[in-house]
């Protein structure tokens, strides 16, 4: 049963909706963890490790063989 009404629609994701402030501790958060993934002085201790890679050529759409 879906609302078709916007109000009742705006009053359901109401919850949903963040704050500026909160966006902002997340990005931070977000920001701090990448930069622990990629420090190899943090490295051991990041919930997401993180690797250098370096992107050596772009696939043109031609590939050969069977995959």
């Amino acid at each position: 049963m879906l609302p078709k009404n916007p109000k009742q629609i705006e009053e359901i994701l109401k919850p949903l909706q963040l704050s500026s402030e909160t966006y902002g501790a997340i990005k931070q958060k977000m920001d701090d963890d990448m930069t622990n993934g990629l420090s190899t002085d943090q490295h051991t201790l990041a919930d997401a490790k993180m690797y250098i890679t370096y992107v050596r050529l772009f696939l043109m759409a031609q590939k050969l063989g069977t995959f």
